[in-house]
């Protein structure tokens, strides 16, 4: 007997890891959930729900290709994100790849409809490569978006007309003393201009309304952004964090450090798991950060003490790939700060600066205050950055992890958290850098005033 999956069994096994929404899909069925096989980009399975959604049988969508299953500006958009995915799985092969995608799909009677598509790049376990997706209708909330570009072009259009009728109603006020005869054309003019402003209050009162259901759509979906960052924070923390302590446990065993090639494995082990606890904790910490569930709790805090408990904290880690970690904080410099968010703050620079140094390499710590403000200095030799990447640096939209010199992984997240933290402490954090030579973070904050 093979232990191969059949594609609906994947698909439900796929969505059971997915903290039971395999339960909330089956109660759901206006969602139409699908599979393609990446080799051959045909369709394995699709459930009942697209009759639905499209007006077809399950039969009819299997037959169809991509190419007849979207409009071809949708599918020029789905091509270019299957590209993106199929080079990320070239280095992360068995790493899941999750893409959300707007695309306008045709109907059986000829109309088109807008569709929300959510897919996930996953291998079986003989290699085979599949796209597991899910499609759920999007095209009341397109309709309303449409509705109110046309209600704010619309408002725009009254705006030019209610300015000319002021324009003309000006001339006819100044003739007004020449002539009584004019006075029935200055009369139509206010009228013309009232009914007009009467037009725009009413078109304004509509786009209003529609703006406070977009807003309600906007609220519902940082809810839910919130709730999955919650789940994340509950529910893989606990096991990455057990995977650690094994992999801790086993490699401090002496029958693994005389075995090799078992202790190389155990190292592997222990340094994914760390990685993807940095990794969590920093997801979770921007969540909060940029939704504002996270408030600093402000206290006098040293930099220069700070800077040295971060110092000595990452010196092993620089240790390992021989790089010297140099602190220059000798005068005291006070802030008023949270003074765990600094820790995490500078740690994460360090963290950094170390990732991307090359073996041998060195890293500097400054710290220093002028007008008031105190700015902390942290420089590396290692391989730096073009402008592209910097530009980018600090926008979720923009991907800009890359691996370090030893091919540490990065996801970029931890910059992120960085800016953040800066800004709930009033300061600002700028970076230069340029390829082959090295990087310079500057945190600036402000001094704590008594």
């Amino acid at each position: 007997m093979s232990d191969m999956q059949s594609p609906p069994e994947l698909i439900r096994n796929e969505l059971l890891d997915s903290d039971g929404k395999y339960r909330l899909l089956t109660e759901n069925t206006s969602d139409v959930v699908w599979l393609l096989n990446m080799n051959d980009f045909s369709f394995e399975y699709i459930s009942p729900a697209i009759e639905r959604l499209r007006g077809l049988t399950v039969d009819e969508a299997m037959q169809e290709t991509l190419q007849d299953s979207m409009t071809p500006e949708s599918l020029a958009r789905v091509q270019r994100r299957v590209a993106e995915a199929m080079e990320y799985l070239k280095t992360h092969r068995d790493e899941p790849f999750n893409v959300i995608e707007e695309v306008q799909q045709p109907c059986k009677d000829g109309s088109l409809i807008w569709v929300e598509v959510s897919t996930r790049y996953t291998r079986t376990p003989d290699g085979t490569l599949y796209i597991i997706g899910v499609s759920r209708n999007i095209q009341d909330r397109k309709t309303a978006e449409e509705k109110l570009n046309a209600a704010l072009a619309g408002m725009e259009e009254l705006n030019d007309e209610l300015t000319q009728a002021n324009e003309e109603l000006s001339i006819v006020n100044r003739k007004l003393e020449k002539t009584n005869a004019e006075f029935a054309r200055v009369n139509a003019s206010l009228e013309e201009a009232n009914a007009a402003a009467e037009r725009y209050t009413e078109e304004l009162t509509t786009t209003n309304e529609e703006l406070a259901d977009i807003n309600v759509e906007l609220e519902q979906a940082n809810a839910e952004k919130n709730r999955f960052f919650s789940i994340i924070s509950h529910d893989l923390r606990s096991p990455i964090a057990t995977m650690v302590g094994f992999a801790e446990l086993l490699g401090s065993m002496p029958a693994v450090k005389q075995e090799p090639d078992v202790a190389e494995y155990t190292r592997h082990i222990l340094d994914t798991g760390r990685n993807a606890m940095d990794l969590l904790e920093n997801m979770v910490t921007w969540a909060r950060a940029s939704s504002g569930r996270l408030t600093p709790s402000f206290e006098q805090a040293d930099l220069a003490e700070t800077l040295r408990d971060v110092v000595d904290f990452h010196s092993p880690i620089a240790a390992r790939k021989q790089i010297e970690l140099h602190l220059d904080a000798t005068e005291k410099v006070v802030v008023s700060g949270d003074p765990s968010m600094l820790r995490t703050l500078f740690g994460n620079l360090i963290s950094n600066a170390i990732k991307f140094s090359h073996v041998g390499g060195r890293v500097d710590l400054t710290l220093g205050h002028e007008h008031g403000m105190a700015w902390v200095e942290v420089a590396d030799n290692g391989m730096g950055m073009p402008a592209a990447i910097v530009n980018d640096l600090f926008r979720i939209d923009k991907k800009t992890g890359r691996e370090g010199t030893l091919k540490e992984p990065s996801s970029g997240l931890g910059l992120l958290v960085c800016k953040e933290f800066c800004e709930l402490h009033n300061g600002k954090i700028q970076v230069e850098s340029e390829p082959g030579k090295g990087s310079i973070f500057t945190v600036r904050l402000p001094q704590y005033r008594a």
